[in-house]
């Protein structure tokens, strides 16, 4: 019935104004009528109108709709009197219906012809691909993809981008760039987080060959503070991570190949996290991961080394209390020794220690008194008196 409607409009207004004379003195009124269309095989189609007796100034052209898609109007760029024909090489679907029809447009009235229909067996002609760019960037980057020439008409719907996933469309520039934002990377089961993705582009159900492919910017660490810190200390991490509006989900830390489950902050530029009081082990590796794209770090951070500040005086056997800093939290961790004789810790937190003095022999009354929590971090030496 749509379909009806519009030729029998198109015809209506073609005999209206086939049928009035609009000049007193008998002047020729305009007419024009739609010869041929010849669709192109590569894509495309040629309209071919004939138009006679139209003053200087009119404008020439041509009207193509399609139920679905809508009207588009072409102007003849170099408009005579007799045969003009107009290439159209966008803005047709796949396969598609369509009716066309000339027009003659003055500054006092329009002139139209009967309509023509045809079949864009070949869809519209390929668009070539000039530039795309970054290649390099964060989830959230916009992306730029500039066509060889114009797209007359283009509309964002006439394009299925995908990287990986659907990107969205941001803006068609000039009829010649097209502006897309980049997606999210996730494999089918999100078990791998993918650090690039290959471009694929179609329009109006035709692919739009392309070897581009757009790759996660690896972060960049700038630095790491403190450099030293307590058991279970806060580090943080100052660099160049992402963009906003990426996933923060997608930043992941590795210290020694084991991932950091407390990450207290994570901004573009700055990430803090508690490091596991577990973690023993001076200058540890990190690796800080964008989507998989990571960049290790070796001049992380060390521990303080255990400090003793005072302890009583005691005979062996007795439980003395060395007061002091940076004792490994749970007791049993910490080595404290008389001598070379290893004493029993009866207790034990940060800075306070209870041990038993251990039996052994002794020299002047006296024992060389340290703390051990790793072969790197040993006190330095405090002398103790027996009673």
């Amino acid at each position: 019935m749509k379909n009806l409607l519009i030729t029998y409009s198109f015809c209506l207004l073609a005999l209206l104004n086939l049928g009035c004379d609009n000049s007193s003195e008998g002047t020729l009124i305009p007419t024009t009528v739609i010869l041929e269309t010849q669709i192109l095989e590569e894509g495309g189609v040629t309209l071919i109108g004939d138009f006679q007796n139209f003053p200087e100034g009119a404008e020439l052209g041509f009207h193509i709709f399609n139920v679905d898609l809508g009207y588009t109007e072409y102007i003849v760029p170099n408009p005579k009197v007799g045969t003009n024909t107009l290439t159209i090489l966008t803005g047709l679907s796949l396969d598609k219906k369509y009716f066309c029809n000339t027009f003659i447009r003055t500054s006092d009235d329009q002139v139209f012809s009967l309509t023509k229909e045809f079949y864009a067996a070949s869809g519209s002609a390929i668009p070539e691909i000039e530039s795309i760019t970054p290649s390099v960037g964060y989830i959230g980057d916009l992306i730029e993809i500039t066509l060889a020439d114009k797209l007359v008409g283009a509309k964002k719907e006439d394009f299925n981008i995908k990287l990986q996933n659907d990107v969205e469309i941001v803006d068609i520039i000039d009829e010649q760039r097209i502006i897309i934002r980049v997606p999210k990377f996730l494999s089918v089961h999100e078990y791998y987080r993918y650090t690039w993705a290959k471009l694929s582009i179609s329009y109006l159900d035709k692919v739009i060959p392309t070897d581009y492919e757009f790759n996660i910017k690896a972060p960049t660490i700038e630095s790491i503070s403190p450099k030293l810190i307590d058991w279970g200390g806060e580090i943080i991490i100052k660099g160049d991570f992402y963009k906003e509006g990426y996933p923060t989900d997608f930043v992941t830390v590795n210290i020694n190949e084991v991932p950091v489950t407390k990450i207290t902050k994570v901004t573009p530029t700055e990430i803090r996290l508690e490091v596991s009081i577990h973690m023993f082990v001076n200058n540890p590796k990190l690796l800080l991961g964008i989507n998989n794209r990571g960049v290790t770090e070796t001049n992380t951070f060390s521990y303080y080394t255990p400090e003793i500040i005072s302890v009583q005086e005691g005979a062996i056997g007795d439980e003395v209390e060395i007061i002091g800093n940076h004792f490994w939290p749970a007791s049993y961790v910490n080595e404290v020794y008389f001598d070379n004789y290893k004493a029993e810790i009866i207790t034990g937190e940060p800075t306070k220690l209870v041990v038993k003095v251990p039996q052994g022999t002794y020299t002047d009354n006296t024992a060389i008194l340290k703390v051990r929590v790793t072969d790197d971090l040993i006190s330095e030496p405090k002398t103790f008196v027996f009673k």
